[in-house]
């Protein structure tokens, strides 16, 4: 943050009402979440609920595939495949 602090000064454009907006909303979901997530814990075992930490993974390379056009790598796919099968098997096993 120190290096980038020069370029930021230079560069520093006050933001207009719809970016503050944005920035407010993003902030709210933020604070929700964080919210949500905590009482996951405090309700579920620590080990089936943090396993599900790992799925955010996979929503933003799928949404980045289905938005964005990105291509999936070879090495992608197979992170996936290991994402899923850990979390298939946690499930599965514990039962």
């Amino acid at each position: 943050m120190i290096l980038s602090l020069p370029f930021a000064i230079l560069e520093w454009k006050p933001l207009g009402i719809k970016e503050l907006i944005l920035v407010l909303l993003m902030s709210i979901l933020t604070q929700i979440a964080q919210v949500s997530m905590t009482k996951a814990y405090q309700l579920e075992a620590l080990a089936g609920i943090s396993i599900l930490n790992y799925l955010g993974i996979l929503y933003a390379i799928i949404l980045g595939f289905v938005f964005y056009n990105e291509k999936l790598s070879g090495m992608q796919l197979l992170g996936i495949a290991c994402i899923l099968i850990g979390v298939i098997s946690n499930v599965f096993i514990k039962k």
